[in-house]
């Protein structure tokens, strides 16, 4: 190794931090003892009574069923919507004290899917969901207020004019119908 190859290598002691992984500096960290829902897990412990949402590109729901599983059974979240869940008609939406709503595509792209606290008063709201965005709209009524939940997921071959115009017409549509509770 030269001086100057010495002089830019990592000491021993060097720990990585986030950003020299995101900035693919080439050093792997072992996170198998990382909770990566430690945020979550804190938030719901400093709000055990809010109602926590949460949302992930899942890429492929198939091979991550029982990561996503241990995810619901930790009681970490209320309702979880997950985008590109690439399913079809043959894999199975039971899951236990959850309620299960999905908008296939195919399995080979595209999809939403949400998982609801099955104790929450609600349920799904077709007339919220767009028309041509993926998306599934959740109601929910607490002791005093009624909320709507939109689990949503843009195509990349999706024009953007045409996700504007879909998006401005059913978030009118949802306004409007708000109003007349």
């Amino acid at each position: 190794m030269s001086k100057e190859e010495e002089s830019n290598a990592p000491s021993p002691n060097y720990l990585p931090s986030t950003s020299d992984v995101n900035n693919n500096i080439g050093i792997e960290i072992d996170e198998s003892d990382h909770d990566i829902f430690k945020d979550l897990v804190k938030l719901r412990r400093d709000a055990p009574s809010n109602i926590i949402c949460a949302y992930l590109n899942i890429n492929s729901y198939r091979y991550k069923f029982e990561s996503i599983i241990d995810l619901l059974n930790r009681n970490i979240v209320d309702i979880l919507f997950l985008s590109e869940t690439k399913l079809d008609d043959s894999f199975p939406d039971v899951v236990d004290n959850f309620s299960f709503y999905r908008s296939d595509r195919n399995k080979y792209g595209g999809g939403v899917l949400a998982y609801m606290r099955s104790d929450l008063a609600g349920d799904r709201n077709k007339q919220a969901e767009f028309q041509d965005i993926e998306s599934i709209a959740l109601e929910v009524t607490t002791e005093d207020h009624k909320w709507l939940f939109i689990g949503a997921y843009k195509q990349p071959s999706m024009p953007d004019s045409k996700f504007s115009t879909d998006f401005n017409l059913t978030t009118d549509k949802v306004i409007k119908n708000m109003i007349l509770f």
